[in-house]
């Protein structure tokens, strides 16, 4: 029991991490949506954000391969986080993308999020909370 603890622990600290770089890569994309100023150039845009996930992708693959290698956690534990961590990065590119393209040429947006919810999106639902044992 204690060993499968700090198997939990360790991909704890792995996915924190993990969440670290996705927050730096989100203040990338805001600062690169910055500096640009036309439709054009949000197609590049987009595709250099794609090249960066492929590459954060791979890092993660990774790292939970390694961690699968030591044989010290559970398969669908790891698929589950894994498809987690994927889904939240795909989640983020998309609302920035919608939000450029939403954009007029000569106004680009200081801050992303609120200029999607002031466009009409719906708020994402709050997570659930769990109950603590």
């Amino acid at each position: 029991m204690h060993r499968m603890a700090a198997t939990l622990d360790d991909l704890l600290k792995v996915m924190t991490a993990m969440r670290g770089e996705m927050t730096a890569m989100r203040g990338e994309m805001t600062a690169m949506r910055g500096e640009m100023a036309t439709r054009g150039e949000i197609g590049k845009f987009r595709a250099e954000m794609q090249g960066q996930i492929a590459k954060v992708r791979e890092e993660v693959d990774a790292r939970f391969d390694a961690l699968e290698e030591k044989g010290e956690l559970i398969r669908g534990i790891l698929e589950r986080t894994r498809r987690d961590v994927m889904g939240g990065l795909r989640d983020d590119v998309d609302a920035i993308h919608k939000g450029l393209m939403k954009t007029k040429p000569h106004e680009v947006p200081k801050d992303l999020p609120s200029q999607v919810r002031a466009k009409g999106d719906r708020p994402s639902k709050p997570a659930k909370k769990r109950k603590r044992q």
